[in-house]
């Protein structure tokens, strides 16, 4: 029989909940699930805001984590990241933002190579985006900080990194 040690405190507990709420993938499960819709659970991701402080906020590997929490107190983004492909959106997000993703890097890069951005499609082409473009206009409307490429995801650390005090 192997030995398994004591088991792990509530603190620990909580900081690996916290953290996983960095995974949209991890949010969709929770909303599908309709934990989302529970009061009690609402009131438990309130509580967990203490992680956003010294010297709790220390101990936080994910900083996206936080946005999540955030974002999960607004009962139409709690109803959207039901969907698979706005979890989808999300995640993209974040790999776009810690790869240093911008709109201005996108249109840096595009300038003089031909490609146009989709503001500047012509009228009548049809504009080839991996995210249906309903979805994008749900998720500006979710809150002025949902946009996948823009101010979704704040400026913050790439995974791994710790906040400096």
């Amino acid at each position: 029989m192997e030995e398994t040690g004591p088991p792990p405190t509530r603190w620990e507990v909580e900081l690996e909940f916290v953290q996983g709420l960095a995974n949209p993938m991890y949010v969709n499960f929770l909303a599908q699930q309709k934990f989302l819709e529970d009061p009690d659970f609402l009131r438990y991701l309130d509580y967990l805001d203490y992680w956003r402080h010294m010297p709790h906020v220390k101990f936080i590997a994910y900083p996206n984590c936080l946005l999540m929490l955030t974002l999960l107190k607004q009962p139409l983004f709690r109803a959207e990241i039901a969907k698979v492909e706005v979890a989808k959106l999300l995640m993209d997000g974040f790999f776009r933002k810690w790869q240093g993703v911008t709109p201005e890097t996108v249109k840096e890069n595009n300038e003089g190579s031909g490609v146009r951005s989709e503001q500047e499609t012509p009228v009548g082409v049809r504009s080839v985006s991996s995210e249906p473009a309903a979805t994008k206009r749900k998720l500006s409307s979710v809150s002025s900080a949902v946009s996948p490429t823009d101010s979704l995801i704040p400026d913050t650390p790439s995974p791994g990194s710790v906040p400096s005090n």
